[in-house]
Parts: C-alpha cells; sequence; structure tokens
C-alpha cells in the first residue's frame, strides 16, 4: 500500500515553502508510487516516526476506498518513483554522507545532481555515490544503499556498480 500527498503537502513542496526537515520533504516526494513498508524502513527505521507525524500533521493520507480500484492499484505498483523524487533522496544521502567532512566529494555529487534531468545522468549519479560510498564508509553501506536505491529506480538499474 502506498501513501496519498495532501493538498497541504503539494503547499509544501511548492518552491519558496519550507516548514520541513529535509527528511520529512523527501518522504512527501517518495510517498506516492512507494510502498508504505519502504517508507517506514528509511532513514535507519526514522522512516516510521516520520511517515506517522505526516500522516497526523495532514501532509499524507491513505488512499480513499472510492479511488482505490484493482486498476488503480496495478497502476501504482508498476509506476516507478519521479526523477525529482529519486534526485531528492540521493540529495539528502550526499548531504547527510559526505557534506560536513568531504566537501570535494559532495560538491562534485551536488553537481551531478543537479544536472541529471533524464534516467541515464540520473543512473550515472548514482553510480558514483555509491563509489564514494563504498570508499568512505564501506562495501556493506554501499551495497544497503543500492538495495534501497534499487527500488526507487528501473530494473535495469540493478546492475552493481563497477
Amino acid at each position: 500500500m502506498s501513501l496519498q500527498r495532501t493538498p497541504k503537502a503539494l503547499l509544501e513542496l511548492a518552491p519558496g515553502q519550507r516548514h520541513l526537515s529535509l527528511r520529512e520533504r523527501s518522504l512527501l516526494l517518495l510517498a506516492e508510487g512507494t510502498p508504505l513498508a519502504q517508507l517506514q524502513a528509511m532513514y535507519h527505521g526514522q522512516g516510521a516516526a516520520l511517515v506517522q507525524r505526516l500522516l497526523q500533521d495532514g501532509y499524507l493520507q491513505q488512499p480513499s476506498a472510492a479511488r482505490t480500484t484493482p486498476a488503480s492499484e496495478s497502476l501504482s505498483t508498476t509506476a516507478p518513483t519521479s526523477l525529482a523524487g529519486v534526485r531528492m533522496h540521493l540529495f539528502d544521502l550526499c548531504e547527510r554522507m559526505f557534506a560536513n567532512r568531504l566537501h570535494d566529494t559532495a560538491h562534485h555529487l551536488r553537481q551531478m545532481l543537479r544536472e541529471a534531468r533524464d534516467l541515464d545522468s540520473m543512473l550515472h549519479a548514482r553510480d558514483q555515490l555509491l563509489r564514494a560510498v563504498h570508499l568512505h564508509a564501506g562495501a556493506e553501506r554501499a551495497e544497503a544503499l543500492r538495495q534501497q536505491l534499487a527500488d526507487m529506480l528501473p530494473e535495469r538499474s540493478l546492475d552493481t556498480p563497477n
């Protein structure tokens, strides 16, 4: 099951609106089309509390019974996460992992993410981020992130980066 953004969430995501944290905003971007269990597992398990807070504050809602039909259900399970949502998530990973210690690496990755406008460039930016994570945080952390990101990007992105 996936959640839906409310009009309040759409206002929050509009340019110039910044009432939520970066993590909360990234969850809002990823909410539609991403399974609830995956959202709750994000941020080392803190995603569950963030999702609950966004539900309570009226930014997210359960799909209404009238809108949930078998046809719409099958569409939501096959619809990929938007590139903007993936980019926001990758920006968040970059900031959390590199911004405070590895300024040059963070700057390079941010620039790649800003320029990523299509699937191929987004996959390339993702691969570069995973290489940097592997180099600075270890293979185990990089593999965990690769698995998490594989759910957000298309099947062909499951290949392990060289």
